[in-house]
């Protein structure tokens, strides 16, 4: 019966966009029908991680038209504050910082009720080694667009260095985007490519890491690893998530240099860079179980409303 329906709005998409962006929108009113048959009397309310996939917007619209809660979590730590940023509509928004959470509200129609929650991934204290170090290991965490020329620099730059003794590439977790490393060598250390390894074991395995424009940042700091950021790994726009500006991560010098240890241990042992680092993850240092706490009771209140 909606046939007729349809095939005019699939028009109207292939006229006003280009082909991929069509099918990502008209995918979203696929998925509302779908859940809309899915959702029956025994749910209460939807959990989504996304406020822009089709999957979680057809979720979330056919579970509110149902009359019931929608529940929202962040799948990711970055902020993206370049760029176009999708409104979102959900009853309760449990945001892992006040960096997310001050995100959304700028780019919603309305008042979110927010409640803060924490990353799934284990904190530790700040761990920075020197150069005099033996045995460092290296963790190179790449993005989509990964630039490939500047990649193979950082490897020979690092691999020259006597203390570093092995090197890894974490590619993106979407296998679609990345790109064929095969001929990424060192010029000392062997390479070894990172694609289904969990992230908290190549977070403990990480002496230095190094990152572009990637949100798992926050993730290999709360894992008490030093990041090092450079813009040229990946061809997204400079400091896309503002990890820069706001000071939790220090630049990746053009060349290794002697000094840049003792840059490290005076960035990150700094009494001002905790602080900086909470406006990123609400449960850095803090007691996250209280979050939690607070959290669960945010949902039961949620739930109570009529």
């Amino acid at each position: 019966p909606s046939i007729a329906r349809l095939y005019a709005f699939a028009y109207r998409l292939v006229k006003k966009y280009e082909f991929m962006p069509a099918c990502r929108i008209f995918s979203t009113v696929t998925y509302y029908m779908r859940f809309k048959r899915l959702l029956n009397e025994d749910v209460e309310a939807v959990f989504i991680a996304c406020q822009y996939s089709p999957e979680c917007l057809g979720l979330a619209a056919a579970t509110h038209r149902a009359g019931k809660k929608v529940l929202f979590t962040n799948h990711a730590s970055a902020t993206g504050e370049t760029g176009y940023v999708a409104p979102l509509h959900a009853d309760l928004v449990a945001v892992t910082s006040q960096a997310i959470a001050e995100l959304y509200q700028r780019h919603s129609p309305h008042k979110l009720n927010t409640v803060p929650f924490t990353i799934a991934e284990p904190q530790q204290p700040m761990r920075v080694m020197s150069r005099d170090s033996e045995s460092l290991t290296v963790g190179i965490y790449l993005t989509a667009l990964t630039n490939e020329t500047r990649l193979q620099q950082i490897v020979e730059d690092w691999s020259r260095i006597p203390s570093i003794r092995s090197l890894f590439i974490r590619t993106h977790p979407a296998e679609v985007v990345n790109a064929d490393l095969s001929s990424i060598t060192g010029k000392r250390v062997p390479v070894e490519i990172s694609h289904a390894r969990p992230l908290r074991e190549d977070v403990e395995r990480t002496d230095i890491a190094i990152c572009g424009n990637s949100a798992v940042t926050i993730e290999i700091l709360r894992g008490g690893r030093p990041v090092l950021y450079d813009h040229r790994l990946d061809d997204l726009v400079f400091d896309y998530n503002s990890y820069l500006a706001h000071g939790i991560v220090l630049p990746h010098p053009v060349t290794i240099h002697k000094d840049v240890f003792e840059q490290i241990r005076d960035h990150y042992g700094s009494a001002q860079w905790k602080e900086k680092m909470r406006y990123f993850d609400y449960g850095y240092q803090c007691d996250e179980r209280s979050i939690v706490r607070h959290f669960v009771a945010a949902v039961d209140r949620v739930m109570e409303q009529e």
